[in-house]
């Protein structure tokens, strides 16, 4: 992870940031997410990054400035 500070997101805040719930529920089984414990629980932001994926890491620099990371 390039920040040191690690947070979790919700769905609620991927939704905030242009990634829409069905967009969700495809891309978190094809990443090798369980989606209903990442509902239930969130995920951490490092393990978004881990993916290398351009949405997530999208997101996650979003939420990141959001928060004040």
């Amino acid at each position: 992870m390039s920040d040191q500070r690690d947070f979790l997101i919700t769905s609620r805040e991927l939704i905030e940031v242009g990634v829409c719930f069905e967009g969700q529920k495809t891309w978190f089984p094809e990443h090798g997410f369980d989606l209903r414990n990442f509902v239930r629980n969130g995920v951490l932001a490092s393990e978004l990054e881990k993916t290398e994926d351009g949405i997530a890491l999208r997101a996650v620099k979003l939420l990141r400035e959001r928060n004040g990371f």
